[in-house]
Order: structure tokens, then C-alpha cells, then sequence
């Protein structure tokens, strides 16, 4: 072994950095104000489309006339991430172009591309990414940072086998993420179908509870669906008590101490996770009084970048010590004598709610939001009270097996990562 300060490397590898050993090329987007630019020509590529692996195509395209403006990769460049999310890396099997955001290295033939993009891929290599970047609103490497970097260069044929070997480990840990994947993806379809049998009277129906039977008359055209002619449609707001945004700090602290406060990402369908608050320290409790969680309460998700989760709903279920409420999340109020908070949080969770949600949202600057005055209008099935305390029995014990299935797969996707990672550390240590 040779050591290079605190790095050390196998006999025969030697420390050198990417400008030294590669050519780098910072992609350049061609004018958007010439519509010629852009056409079939060739793919050109933007950091989303960098996803550890091949590259053979991208959302958008240039024209012939357009690569003269940009910059065209030769095939088995490596492509790097450099602006916002660092490190995101593809090797493209066809001639492309790139923006700005990507630096693409062209290594020369006593470099397999395959060493260079597998190294990209490191926690190693990342870390030094993230400890150069200068950031503003965004992390950003420029051209000479990233020629500054380290790279282990291997003898050519030392090199061979370590991909080799990375790719045979890649292929068996691959085949295990897909099948959990396939799993997680039938978990998801189980519980859809069962929240969408719960929210059309026919979940009791199945399981034999006498007289479930839905007629054949149709709701309102804006309320579709076959219904059990003793459920009915209403407006959330005739069902609700109080409805209220979250109480507004700027950056609460990590630590405490403090009132706790949850974070805006606690809510999900059918979930609110009260661990790892965040704090708001120096504040006289007076002031936030209103904003105290109970049990039964339910948060709804106001703002999101991710349109799936505004309007996002889950139900307050335990509470092992006061916390409060940021502003963008909502918290409502039903009125127990009509409607469960258990039964709301089923059925905004279908499809059917979604819709009515997403018909509502509105979008500026990639943000999505929605305002309670909207979440009130949005209509929800009624159906009488014991009957609800039924279904939300029947869903809590189909659903009840999936979680920790959920769990157990999410696990097990984590630990892949960790694996790949692993993989990757001993194959640039010489330990493969």
C-alpha cells in the first residue's frame, strides 16, 4: 500500500486529480431565442436525466444548427452534476449535448470510462464535491473545483477487473432492489383498492356485514360513483368545527430548548409523525396557545413543492408531550357526532379526494398550495356513524399487516444503498 496523507491506496494506484488524468467540458445550453436550435437531432441532457446509469436519450433534443452553439460529448463521457443536486451521474452511449449544470469528463484510453463513473458514484467522491461547493440558494462546483478533485488512478488492467467486479456485485444487488420495488408496488395497489372499496360502501360488503348493498342510482355528476342509498355527499365544511392555519416561526432551532413544533414534512396520507421536532426557543407559551395539537386532531398539508402531498392528510393519534403546529400545514376539527377524524383521514387518502384536492390547488414558481376556504369546499362521503366506525375498524386491520411489510421493504431498499455504497468503497480501496 502507497498513502497519500490520510488516503491510502493499493500497490501500483496513485493519487491524481480529475483535470490531470481526464478532459474536463462544462456543457452551454444554445439560445433559447432561436427556435432552429432545437429540433431531433441529438439528445441534450439536464441533471434529472442523470440517474447512475446509460444515457441513450433525453426529454429534450437539439438541432443540427443547435450544436454548433453547445457542446457535444464524445460517447463514454461520464457526466456530472455540479449545480443544485451534486453528484448526480450518468455515462452517455451516444453522442449528446448537456446545459450548463454539467460537468462532462472525457477520460483518455488508458481510462476505462466505466472506473471513472463507478468512482463518481462514491460517498467518497461526493464528500469532496460537497466540500468544495460554494452555495448561495444552491450548492455549485465550477469547472476548476472540480478538475481540483481527487482520483485514484489504477493500472488499465486493474481497472478492468474492478469494474468487472463492480458490475457482477451491481447485477445480484439490482435483481434484490427490483423485487423488493415489485413488492412495495403491490403493497401500494392492496392499499389503494382497499381505501377506494372503504369509500364506495363496498368494504363491509365483502366481509359479509348484512345489508351493505350500494344501489344502482347515481350521485351528482360532480360527485361520481355508486353509493349505498343511506350515504350521502357533503361539503367538509358542514362537518367541521374549526379549521386553522399552523402558527408562523421563521427557523426554528434543531435543539431545544423550547416549544416543540412539528416539522411541515411530519404530514403524509394517513400518517403525522410527531418525532424530531424542531424548537421555538424564547417564545411566551401565551402566544401559541391556539396552536397546540390534540388527539384527533387532523393536519393537512397547505404548501408542498411535490403537488402529491399538498392537501396530504393524516389524524393526530397520540401525543407524548405538547407540541404545536407549523403554517403550512392546516389543522381541522370535525365534528365527532357526525363524521370520524379516523374516517375523513380514510378518504382523503383515495383517489376520489385527490381529485377534488388536486381540482383546487394552485401553482406559482414550482410551489403548489391550497387554502383552507378550499379544503372546506371539497366535497366527502357521509356515511352513517356506526357504519363508519366499521369500515375504519375493517381498513385499520387489512392495512394494519401492511405497515410493517411497508416498513420491512423500505428497510431493505435503505440497506441496498448502504450495500452499493460498500461496494463501491472496497472496489477503490483495492479490496475487491
Amino acid at each position: 500500500m502507497v498513502e497519500d496523507g490520510a488516503k491510502r491506496l493499493p500497490e501500483g494506484w496513485e493519487w491524481t486529480t480529475v483535470g490531470k488524468c481526464s478532459t474536463v467540458i462544462t456543457g452551454r445550453t444554445p439560445s433559447k431565442k432561436d427556435a432552429s436550435n432545437y429540433g431531433n437531432f441529438m439528445p441534450f441532457v439536464k441533471p434529472p436525466e442523470l440517474l447512475n446509469g446509460s444515457i441513450f436519450s433525453a426529454k429534450d433534443n437539439i438541432s443540427e444548427k443547435g450544436t454548433k452553439e453547445a457542446r457535444v460529448l464524445p460517447v463514454n463521457s461520464v457526466l456530472v452534476s455540479c449545480i443544485g443536486n451534486l453528484g448526480k451521474t450518468g455515462i452517455n452511449r451516444i453522442p449528446v449535448a448537456c446545459n450548463q449544470q454539467i460537468n462532462a469528463v472525457v477520460f483518455p484510453e488508458n481510462i476505462v470510462p466505466e472506473f471513472g463513473f463507478y468512482y463518481f458514484q462514491s460517498s467518497e467522491f461526493k464528500r469532496q464535491l460537497e466540500d468544495i461547493s460554494s452555495a448561495t440558494t444552491v450548492a455549485i462546483v465550477n469547472k476548476s473545483k472540480f478538475e481540483s478533485l481527487s482520483f485514484p488512478l489504477a493500472p488499465l488492467p486493474e481497472q478492468e477487473r474492478v469494474v468487472n467486479r463492480i458490475e457482477e456485485l451491481f447485477s445480484d444487488l439490482e435483481a434484490g432492489v427490483r423485487a423488493l420495488e415489485r413488492v412495495r408496488a403491490g403493497l401500494r395497489r392492496y392499499k389503494a383498492s382497499v381505501l377506494k372499496a372503504a369509500c364506495e360502501g363496498k368494504l363491509l360488503e365483502s366481509v359479509g356485514v348484512h345489508g351493505m348493498r350500494p344501489n344502482n342510482r347515481r350521485t351528482p355528476s360532480a360527485r361520481t360513483g355508486e353509493l349505498p342509498e343511506w350515504w350521502r355527499w357533503v361539503d367538509f365544511k358542514e362537518v367541521t368545527k374549526s379549521l386553522k392555519n399552523g402558527f408562523f416561526y421563521g427557523r426554528p432551532a434543531t435543539e431545544p430548548p423550547g416549544i416543540p413544533i412539528l416539522r411541515i414534512s411530519a404530514v403524509r396520507p394517513l400518517s403525522v409523525n410527531l418525532e424530531q421536532p424542531r424548537f421555538i426557543p424564547d417564545i411566551d407559551e401565551e402566544k401559541v396557545r391556539d396552536y397546540f395539537l390534540e388527539k384527533g386532531d387532523l393536519l393537512f398539508t397547505r404548501y408542498n413543492g411535490n403537488m402529491s402531498l399538498v392537501g396530504a392528510c393524516g389524524m393526530v393519534r397520540k401525543l407524548p408531550k405538547p407540541i404545536v403546529y407549523p403554517d403550512k400545514l392546516i389543522r381541522v376539527k370535525v365534528d365527532h357526532d357526525v363524521i370520524l377524524p379516523e374516517f375523513v383521514e380514510i378518504y382523503f387518502a383515495t383517489q376520489t379526494a385527490r381529485k377534488f384536492v388536486e381540482g383546487r390547488v394552485k401553482s406559482t414558481a414550482g410551489q403548489h398550495g391550497i387554502s383552507g376556504g378550499d379544503i372546506k369546499s371539497i366535497p366527502v362521503i357521509l356515511p352513517p356513524l356506526d357504519e363508519q366506525r366499521r369500515i375504519v375498524a375493517e381498513v385499520e386491520r387489512r392495512l394494519s399487516g401492511v405497515g410493517k411489510v411497508e416498513s420491512a421493504v423500505e428497510a431493505g431498499l435503505v440497506r441496498a444503498g448502504r450495500l452499493r455504497q460498500s461496494v463501491l468503497r472496497s472496489a477503490f480501496e483495492g479490496r475487491l
